[in-house]
C-alpha cells in the first residue's frame, strides 16, 4: 500500500469512528465531513489512556470507545426525535449550491496551504516525541506504562497528552505500514481538517447574516462570496503562519486551530446546538494534543460557558450549562491526572534550576514573541476602528463582542508567556527553539478577527 493510501485509509477509519457521534452533535452541516475525523481522533486519545491504565492493545480499545459512542450515538437518535428532525433540516439547508461552491473554494484553499505535505519532512520534536509514543503505544499495555515510567525517557516528554501519538499508532495498525511518513502524513491531514473548521466559521458568519437579512437575493449571494473570499484568504494566510509545522508532524499546529475553530463556534456566533456539538469535539481534539493547548482548552470552556450564562436567548439551561462546564474541564483535566495516578515521568528535572531574573525572562519572552506577534498589533487596530464605525454593523450580524476573543487572546498570550517566565531552566534556549511554534494560536487568532471585522466593514458596505 502506498503512502498516501495508507494515510487515507487511516483517516476514513478515523472518520467512520466519529460519524455518529458528530452527526448528532453537529449535524449533516459541511463542516461536519472535517469534523468526523476529529471527533475520531479524540475517540483515538481515550483509547490511549485506557491502553496505560488496563490490559490490552490501544486497537482493541479504539474499537471498544468506537462501539460505545456510536451505541450512545443511536440511543440519542431513537429517544430524542428532535435530533432527527434538525439533522434532517441541516440536510437541507447544506445542499444549496452556494453553500457546495463554498465548500469546495475553502478545501481548495487548505490544500493549497498545506501542500508542502508533498515533500517528506520530520521534524526533531516528531521523531523524539510523537512518534517515539506511538511506538510504545504500538506495543499494548505494559510496554507503554513501563516505558511513560521509565526515568531515561524523560526527553521525550511522556507527559505529553496522547492524540496524536495514538492517531500515528492507529494509522500504522489499521494500514499494516509502521513508515514515519505514514504518521506525519495522517497528521498534517487532521491540521487540514481543523484549518477547514476554523475557515467555515467565517463563511458561517456570513450565512447567518444572510438568514437575519431582508434585503435582495443578489445582496445576499455577495455576502456569502464575501465570507468565502476572507475564509478562503485567512485559511491561505494560516498556511504561511503555520510554515513546515503544518506538515512535518509537529502537535501545535493542531490544537491552535482546533482552539479557533472553538472561539469562532463558541464566542462568536450566536449559540445553538450545533455551534456547541463543533466545540465540544474540537476543545477535545485542542486538550488532548498538547500540553499548552490543555491549558488553553480550560480557558475556553470556561469564557464559552459565561458566555451561554450571560446570555438571555441561551439554547440550553444554566443548570445543564453549568454542568457541561464541569464535565469539560474534569475530562480535559483527565490525562495530567492520570500521569500523576500512574507515575509517568515529567520533564521538569530535565530544565536545570531557573536562571534569570523574573524582569530578564519576561523582557527575552517579549523580544523573542514579538516578531511573531505583529499581527496583534493589527487586530488591535483594526478592532479599535470596528468597534467606532462597524459596531452596529457586527451587532446586525448577530456576532459576538469582540471582547470575548480578547479576553481569550490574552489569557492564551498569559498562559504561554508565563511558562516562560515562571519556568524553569535557561529561558532563552527555550526560547530559541520553541516560541515560533507556541505562538501560532495567538498569531491565528488575531488573524481571525481582522477577517471578521472586514466582513463586518464589507457588511456595511451592502447595506
Amino acid at each position: 500500500m502506498s503512502t498516501f493510501g495508507a494515510v487515507a485509509f487511516g483517516v476514513v477509519v478515523l472518520a467512520l469512528a466519529g460519524c455518529l457521534p458528530t452527526a448528532v452533535l453537529v449535524g449533516l452541516r459541511v463542516v461536519a465531513i472535517p469534523l468526523c475525523p476529529l471527533a475520531g481522533a479524540v475517540l483515538c486519545a481515550a483509547s490511549a489512556a485506557s491502553t496505560v491504565v488496563m490490559p490490552g492493545t490501544m486497537l482493541t480499545w479504539f474499537v471498544g470507545w468506537a462501539t460505545a459512542a456510536a451505541v450512545v450515538s443511536v440511543v440519542a437518535l431513537m429517544f430524542r426525535p428532535g435530533l432527527a428532525s434538525r439533522i434532517g433540516h441541516d440536510l437541507g439547508q447544506e445542499s444549496r449550491p452556494l453553500v457546495l461552491v463554498a465548500g469546495l473554494a475553502l478545501a481548495a484553499a487548505v490544500g493549497w496551504a498545506l501542500r508542502t505535505v508533498q515533500v517528506p519532512n520530520i521534524g526533531f520534536d516528531t521523531r523524539s516525541i510523537w512518534l517515539l509514543h506511538a511506538r510504545w503505544l504500538s506495543h499494548g499495555h505494559s510496554f507503554t506504562l513501563a516505558a511513560l515510567r521509565n526515568h531515561f525517557n524523560v526527553v521525550s516528554h511522556p507527559s505529553y497528552p496522547p492524540l496524536v501519538s495514538s492517531v500515528m499508532a492507529l494509522a500504522w495498525r489499521v494500514s499494516g505500514s509502521g513508515s514515519d511518513r505514514v504518521a506525519v502524513v495522517t497528521v498534517a491531514t487532521l491540521n487540514a481538517c481543523a484549518l477547514f473548521v476554523a475557515g467555515w466559521g467565517l463563511v458561517e458568519v456570513a450565512r447567518r447574516a444572510v438568514v437575519r437579512r431582508e434585503g435582495a437575493l443578489r445582496t445576499e449571494r455577495r455576502l456569502v462570496a464575501l465570507g468565502t473570499l476572507l475564509a478562503t484568504l485567512a485559511v491561505l494566510v494560516a498556511g504561511g503562519v503555520l510554515g513546515a509545522f503544518g506538515t512535518n508532524g509537529y502537535a501545535d499546529p493542531l490544537w491552535s486551530l482546533a482552539a479557533v475553530a472553538a472561539v469562532i463556534s463558541g464566542l462568536v456566533l450566536q449559540p445553538t446546538t450545533s455551534d456547541l456539538g463543533v466545540v465540544a469535539i474540537v476543545l477535545g481534539v485542542c486538550g488532548l494534543s498538547k500540553v499548552e493547548g490543555t491549558a488553553v482548552a480550560i480557558v475556553l470552556v470556561l469564557a464559552v460557558s459565561l458566555r451561554r450564562l450571560l446570555q438571555r436567548d441561551r439554547p440550553v439551561g444554566k443548570g445543564v450549562t453549568l454542568t457541561a462546564m464541569g464535565l469539560g474541564v474534569v475530562a480535559l483535566l483527565g490525562w495530567p491526572l492520570l500521569v500523576v495516578f500512574e507515575g509517568i515521568t515529567t520533564d521538569a528535572n530535565i530544565s536545570g534550576l531557573r536562571q534569570g531574573s523574573v524582569w530578564l525572562r519576561a523582557r527575552a519572552t517579549f523580544d523573542a514573541a514579538a516578531p511573531h506577534l505583529h499581527v496583534v498589533v493589527l487586530a488591535a487596530l483594526i478592532g479599535l476602528a470596528g468597534w467606532l464605525f462597524c459596531r452596529d454593523g457586527r451587532r446586525r450580524l448577530g456576532l459576538g463582542n469582540d471582547l470575548w476573543a480578547w479576553a481569550v487572546l490574552a489569557a492564551a498570550t498569559f498562559v504561554l508567556g508565563g511558562a516562560y517566565i515562571f519556568g524553569p531552566g535557561n529561558v532563552e534556549l527555550w526560547l530559541s527553539t520553541s516560541v515560533n511554534r507556541t505562538t501560532i494560536f495567538v498569531a491565528l487568532l488575531a488573524w481571525w478577527m481582522v477577517a471578521l471585522w472586514a466582513l463586518c466593514g464589507m457588511a456595511e458596505a451592502l447595506e
